[in-house]
């Protein structure tokens, strides 16, 4: 029984999205905390610029005490050429967050 419950997990895994840990581009490796200045610089422009919206986000500090701040979020598309994985890179307030495979380009 325990079997077939690990290879059912395993199924859901490889069945579910992929997400990176980091992108190359060229020589150079672009990983979350990266920049879109950094990305752009080292990967060039991006296939596709979709707006995802605006997210809020709550913060405490002791001297001002809790403010609300909104970051727009970004995702950008490379197409990687034929029979590669096109890849989507999710950009937070400017920064890259996560990089998803979505499947041969």
């Amino acid at each position: 029984m325990k079997r077939w419950i690990v290879w059912g997990a395993l199924l859901l895994l490889l069945g579910s999205p992929q997400i990176s840990l980091a992108l190359r581009c060229d020589s150079k490796i672009i990983d979350t905390g990266d920049t879109m200045f950094r990305v752009q610089k080292y990967c060039g422009e991006p296939d596709a610029r979709v707006f995802v919206g605006e997210q809020k986000f709550r913060e405490y500090s002791p001297y001002e005490g809790t403010t609300v701040s909104k970051q727009q979020v970004w995702d950008w598309y490379y197409d990687r050429g034929h029979n590669k994985f096109t890849v989507r890179l999710r950009f937070r307030g400017g920064i890259l967050v996560a990089i998803f495979d979505e499947g041969r380009g």
